[in-house]
């Protein structure tokens, strides 16, 4: 059949039977010439199944009732802006050439099951039922943006291949329904949702994707999602983003396997993103995870885990609002983790966690802020943990797994688990590669203190002034060593009391054997070697000893002596008494 006979056919050349409506059915027949009906309007359908066109086939600006092209094969088919009252039916046909459907409106479904097409082009396309694109074969780019779908988008089993390129593009697009990219699902080239709305769920269970050569494989940027699913999801090459993308429920994509291209650019790229939760249990990256200035109003997963980017970060959660927990039991890291500027509101859990990377610092908590803290590794890191400026409820650790190097100025803490005696604790404080910071043992301090161990809150400050004594100059030093062995700082007020009692013993001893002479025998009173010694060493107080008696020779020098230890120790144990009055 020539085309334009099956044209005039469409137009009503042979006018229907009456009571019966028009329509035109072709089985196995083969097209010659080109069919054409620009701007036309037809009453009749079109049915044709197993048939094959030798030109391309063209409804532009025509509006038919129903559209049914199956099994068939033609070089291209163009139906821009194209009106249908019903359905369009492409099933099983094969359209080398490509095919237009750009501001084209069909009334009922549109079927493209086991289609096999060349470039698909589709912006502005409405469909107010479902669109079934099942086992699709696209060679090119399926391209629909600002396209309007009323029912759901099914595309199980569909293979787009651009390699290089962008394989399908839905920027802009609204699906009513759910979206189903699974099955089968392969996409060899960018799967780019940039601005897309899916009102239900996206669903890309198993699905395989690739943009080899540093691309993106899955882009999410800006998309509007109920609900993202996309277990066991294998990315071979390429980045997952989803920047800006907000997710009314959860995000779920346990199972995924992301390869990424490289350690430059992160596998999985969240940011500025919103969502329920975040699911990413038992993924394998090779490359950074990445989850920055997202707000996740419950719960994030990374149990089971395995993330590795060696030479950079393997997991960053940098500026995130989580409103419940992060669970990271089981995570396997090689590369930094960064926590920083977080705010977790339940916990932090990193139990039987192992860490390792080529980089030094393994953990970067920089002004993190958690109701609970886990951080209980598998084995010890053997690297540095930064936590300064950190702000946490309930900080849990273990002294077997605890850091090479430990970061915790600026550390703010409520309590600490297991409770450790101070002795312990202090080691763990010396662990900074900084050096002395007055701060951590002050915050440990304060938390003895608020626990109602005192001692052990004496020992951390006594702890903080000797350990500050190896950073003073020479002569501070020396005042600092001083303090240190008359009154303890203050916090070993004991120390004084036992040199007072040495000195009262030795004077009292030495005077006692050979008392000095008075200095007026009539008007002296009775000599008492204690008290002359204590009048010695008591500055200021005036007892009548020591001004009515005159030693001479080695007496005086030991004289001088007492006067000189009694300043040292009124003046130690006043800048003592003054550091705790002062903390209080």
């Amino acid at each position: 059949m020539r085309g334009e006979v099956l044209a005039a056919l469409l137009l009503g050349a042979v006018p229907p039977r009456p009571g019966y409506a028009s329509g035109i059915w072709l089985r196995g027949a083969r097209v010659t010439g080109r069919l054409r009906l620009k701007g036309a309007v037809a009453e009749a359908g079109l049915h044709c199944t197993d048939c094959e066109f030798d030109d391309k086939v063209e409804f532009v600006d025509a509006n038919l009732r129903t559209l049914r092209i199956e099994r068939c094969r033609l070089p291209r088919l163009v139906c821009s802006r194209l009106h249908l009252d019903g359905l369009l039916n492409l099933e099983g046909s094969e359209i080398e050439q490509g095919l237009w459907l750009d501001g084209a409106r069909v009334g009922g479904p549109l079927l493209m099951n086991e289609m096999r097409l060349g470039p698909v082009l589709a912006d502005k396309l409405t469909v107010e039922g479902r669109l079934d694109a099942r086992n699709l074969k696209v060679q090119g780019e399926f391209r629909a943006h600002n396209a309007h779908i009323g029912g759901s988008l099914h595309l199980g089993g569909a293979q787009m291949s651009n390699p290089g390129g962008i394989a399908m593009s839905l920027g802009g697009i609204t699906v009513e329904g759910g979206v189903w990219c699974w099955r089968g699902f392969e996409a060899e080239g960018t799967l780019r949702l940039v601005g897309a709305t899916f009102t239900a769920n996206l669903t890309l269970d198993g699905a395989r994707l690739s943009q080899p050569g540093e691309g993106t494989a899955l882009n999410l940027d800006r998309a509007s999602i109920g609900h993202l699913i996309a277990h066991d999801l294998q990315v071979e090459a390429g980045q997952v983003s989803m920047r800006g993308t907000q997710v009314s429920g959860g995000v779920d994509m346990r199972g995924a396997v992301l390869a990424g291209d490289g350690p430059d650019e992160p596998v999985l790229a969240i940011d500025n993103a919103t969502m329920a939760y975040l699911e990413l249990r038992n993924i394998r990256a090779s490359g950074e995870v990445m989850i920055r200035a997202c707000r996740v109003e419950n719960r994030i997963w990374l149990s089971g885990a395995e993330v590795r980017n060696p030479e950079g970060n393997a997991v960053r959660l940098n500026r995130t609002e989580v409103g419940a927990d992060v669970f990271c039991r089981d995570l396997t890291l090689e590369g930094t983790l960064r926590l920083s500027r977080s705010r977790i509101g339940g916990v932090l859990e990193l139990e039987d966690v192992r860490l390792s990377g080529a980089a030094s610092t393994l953990i970067y908590g920089h002004a993190l802020q958690a109701g609970e803290f886990k951080l209980i590794p598998a084995q010890p890191v053997r690297g540095t943990v930064f936590l300064n400026h950190a702000q946490i409820g309930v900080l849990h650790d273990d002294p077997v797994s605890w850091p090479t190097e430990l970061v915790l100025t600026g550390t703010r803490y409520d309590a600490l688990e297991p409770r450790l005696p101070a002795g312990e604790r202090l080691r763990w404080l010396t662990r900074s590669p900084e050096g002395y910071e007055s701060q951590p043992y002050e915050q440990l301090a304060n938390y003895y203190a608020a626990t109602g161990q005192n001692a052990d809150a004496r020992k951390v400050l006594y702890a903080k002034e000797r350990h500050r004594q190896a950073t003073e100059t020479r002569m501070i030093r020396v005042w600092s060593r001083l303090q240190d062995i008359t009154t303890g700082y203050g916090y070993r007020p004991w120390r004084a009391l036992l040199w007072l009692g040495v000195l009262l013993t030795v004077g009292g001893l030495v005077y006692g054997f050979s008392p000095p002479a008075p200095l007026k025998r009539d008007e002296a009173p009775h000599f008492n070697p204690v008290i002359y010694t204590l009048d010695l060493l008591i500055p200021i107080v005036d007892l009548g000893q020591e001004r009515a008696f005159n030693p001479a020779g080695a007496h005086q020098w030991l004289s001088y002596t007492l006067v000189a230890a009694g300043w040292v120790l009124t003046a130690t144990v006043a800048a003592g008494a003054a550091r705790i009055v002062s903390r209080r």
